[in-house]
């Protein structure tokens, strides 16, 4: 039985996450070529600042879940960064997440850093999942 209450306690922790910090955090795209690892402050990120670009905040996270694995895990919304036609460029190399103003939350890079946010219409989806750990791990889709 102590399987079951493992799992069963992933997922409550799982679910703690979605109200507890996590909710409300702001997403924010980063611009310098850099591997987070776990130890990152706010000075470790240079912030993107492409025409258009601004953090969102991230009101929820989705409901937790457990995957193939037997993790429980949680999903942010899809953020979506779009360039807006003027003449800042600029790349990301991934995202960090922001509670307050100054408590990084995790942070992800890229697989295929950097994207190129070179004009109009460039954009990045970023959906943010947390895995109980929590460990960081990133899906973008981008065009």
């Amino acid at each position: 039985m102590a399987g079951v209450y493992e799992k069963v306690q992933k997922l409550a922790d799982a679910a703690s996450l979605q109200t507890a910090a996590y909710n409300n955090c702001t997403m924010h795209l980063f611009s310098n070529n850099f591997n987070p690892v776990g130890n990152e402050t706010l000075s470790s990120f240079t912030e993107t600042a492409f025409s258009g670009y601004a953090n969102v905040t991230i009101a929820t996270w989705g409901a937790a879940f457990y995957d193939a694995n037997g993790d429980a895990k949680t999903t942010s919304t899809a953020v979506e960064f779009t360039h807006n036609g003027g003449n800042t460029t600029d790349v990301a190399y991934g995202y960090y997440l922001v509670h307050g103003n100054s408590t990084i939350l995790g942070a992800q890079r890229f697989d295929d850093a950097p994207i190129g946010f070179n004009g109009l219409g460039n954009s990045c989806v970023v959906v943010s999942e947390i895995t109980i750990g929590p460990t960081l791990e990133c899906v973008e889709i981008h065009s």
